[in-house]
């Protein structure tokens, strides 16, 4: 093994050990889920099961007040789809879902793909996911004639958007899309104007003041809006936005009534070896949803991390 190559498999596996250690900080955590999470793990290819040059690409989303965990990864195609395809059937993938990798797949022909997984509620959901961009219109014939459809649809006209950034898929007994699309405009406040008319439109309430307000410091204005669909219904629809520090997600919470410890985060953060979170994501879960039975409407702040030792995010035809 050459040096390079024995540095990146250092690096990935560091990362993934880190990413145990984490747990043992996480009360939300129950021993019973350790197989799960293992099994996720040892899923994701490590750098010598990748195209040479590539590595798996690793996310860690928390919730503000930690009842929440995400672990995420995606990369080359090539090295991750063999684990991928067993990863899936041992978690009883469908065939309906088999189904739609396929047509999206074929039709798309992502140049990252990858997979997720979740501890929410004392359960643990996981999926797949594909992370490049894409027009909309190439999976849009996939989604049966729906509310939820038409409500996106009627957005995405009226913002002018084409482009998804990232489709999401639940599997289980319910099954649910997220599609998250890049906001366009020169200004942030363009951005902000459009991600408002997404949550009037789809998530029946307006954005929330103090949602605007933190999302203007942030560090650049690449904001996202998500999308997600269940059962024919929008269910959720989310803000994110890069390089919020920990005080305005601080105060973000105060006044959405959320807890957060900006310690244990700022723990939790130095130990994947970052600093602060590389994007914030508020959420309005709507009520009387699927997704949110027997509740009223919710809303929600994660931070996504990104663990030291990453390897960028490379398409299959970017040169070593």
């Amino acid at each position: 093994m050459s040096t390079s190559h024995h540095a990146a498999l250092q690096r990935a596996l560091s990362v993934r050990l880190n990413l145990q250690i984490s747990l043992s900080a996480l009360p939300i955590v129950e021993e019973w889920m350790d197989i799960h999470l293992t099994r996720w793990m040892e899923s994701i290819p490590l750098p010598p099961e990748m195209p040479n040059g590539h590595s798996a690409h690793f996310t860690v989303r928390l919730a503000s007040d930690l009842s929440r965990l995400t672990w995420g990864a995606y990369g080359n195609p090539a090295g991750f789809i063999p684990k991928l395809a067993k990863y899936m059937e041992v978690s009883k993938i469908s065939q309906e879902d088999i189904a739609l990798i396929d047509a999206m797949g074929n039709g798309l022909e992502p140049k990252l793909v990858g997979s997720w997984i979740s501890v929410v509620d004392g359960a643990i959901a996981t999926g797949w996911q594909f992370c490049d961009e894409h027009p909309f219109a190439e999976i849009e014939p996939l989604f049966a004639d729906h509310e939820g459809k038409a409500q996106l649809m009627g957005w995405l006209a009226r913002a002018h958007l084409e482009q998804f950034g990232r489709f999401v898929q639940t599997i289980g007994d319910k099954p649910s899309s997220t599609i998250e699309f890049p906001l366009q405009g020169v200004a942030i406040d363009d951005r902000l104007e459009e991600a408002a008319h997404a949550f009037s439109m789809m998530a029946g309430a307006p954005l929330p003041e103090a949602v605007r307000d933190a999302m203007s410091n942030a560090a650049a204005v690449d904001l996202a809006v998500a999308v997600q669909i269940q059962g024919g219904l929008v269910t959720a629809v989310s803000l994110s936005a890069p390089g919020l520090g920990n005080d305005v997600v601080a105060r973000l919470c105060q006044d959405l009534g959320l807890g957060f410890d900006d310690n244990k985060h700022a723990r939790l953060q130095g130990a994947f070896g970052a600093n602060g979170a590389d994007r914030v994501e508020y959420t309005r879960v709507l009520a009387g949803t699927p997704e949110n039975a027997g509740r009223g409407a919710q809303d929600l702040v994660d931070l996504v991390v990104l663990p030291s030792g990453n390897e960028p995010p490379r398409a299959p035809d970017e040169s070593n």
